[in-house]
């Protein structure tokens, strides 16, 4: 299910929807692939171990699945990074990652960005190292955080640009994906600072809503959503990209959320058909900037051609 609890409708969302299979890795150093239809689940409610899978020399921390590629990735406690082929559930490894820089240190976590070339990975040595996952080769790093004892976990935005960690200090990290260099558009007073850890975070994968916490009973979950000033948002000019980020947060392809709004079939968008679509994806949004929003993706013709 999508994160608004619906089944999707792109080709990614009905196929990950559709998936009656999870993935585990376990202390005993194996993958485990369940089966957890309703049939295969059946009246007990225990779902079936479909296959183990051996490969790795140490606990796996982390596992991540390209369903786009067909491929899953797990990370181990001795710094090994395991590729997986899992077209048809086959789980044919493709590849061991020995990377020199995390030898012999436990991955926390592995993350993997929209396009499935970013392979983030969280190593107990106080960095995080952002893999090509055609060469293998570190492309970028990013430190300043504390993570050399406990299970602490990173997660990356959804348009690729920024990404988030915990840290055993408390604090959560945010860094700018392109240069390695931490952001400083939200002051450090605004970030949540929690008094033991902070264990985990997450990206919501449609709002600009992310969530922290921390590993201790005293300590809630904090869920943050970042809210532009309506009032300058009525008046300063939205560039083309800020609209698209706007439509691929409700919708995974662009081509999609156009052709959700185009009603009458035609193609093309125009400002009524655009403002009501607008409206039923309840976007908290005013007739002005809704106005400035299309202006920014219709250009001179007054229309938005889906194509």
């Amino acid at each position: 299910p999508g994160p608004e609890g619906m089944r999707g409708e792109t080709p990614t969302e009905l196929a990950d929807s559709a998936s009656s299979f999870v993935i585990t890795g376990c202390y005993d150093q194996h993958l485990r692939l369940w089966n957890v239809s309703a049939d295969a689940v059946g009246e007990s409610g225990a779902a079936q171990i479909v296959k183990v899978i051996s490969g790795h020399k140490s606990h796996i921390n982390s596992i991540v699945v390209n369903s786009t590629a067909g491929k899953a990735f797990s990370a181990d406690g001795v710094g090994v990074i395991r590729v997986w082929s899992i077209t048809k559930h086959s789980f044919d490894s493709v590849k061991e990652v020995n990377e020199p820089e995390v030898k012999g240190d436990a991955l926390n976590c592995l993350v993997l960005d929209k396009t499935g070339k970013r392979l983030f990975v969280l190593a107990r040595d106080n960095c995080v190292r952002m893999l090509d996952t055609d060469t293998w080769k570190v492309t970028q790093r990013f430190s300043g955080l504390r993570c050399m004892n406990h299970q602490i976990r990173c997660d990356v935005s959804p348009d690729g640009k920024y990404l988030m960690s915990g840290s055993e200090d408390g604090q959560v990290f945010v860094w700018n994906v392109e240069t390695g260099e931490q952001d400083t558009s939200v002051s450090r007073d605004r970030l949540p600072h929690f008094g033991s850890m902070c264990s985990d975070v997450a990206w919501n994968p449609a709002e600009r809503i992310v969530a922290c916490c921390s590993f201790s009973r005293k300590q809630p979950v904090l869920v943050y959503k970042h809210e532009r000033d309506t009032d300058n948002l009525a008046n300063d000019e939205i560039t083309e990209e800020e609209a698209r980020e706007v439509l691929q947060g409700k919708f995974s392809e662009l081509a999609e959320a156009f052709r959700r709004l185009d009603k009458n079939g035609d193609g093309k968008l125009q400002l009524d058909e655009f403002r009501s679509g607008m409206i039923s994806l309840e976007m908290d949004m005013s007739d002005v900037q809704i106005l400035r929003m299309f202006k920014a993706a219709a250009g001179p013709n007054d229309e938005i051609d889906r194509d």
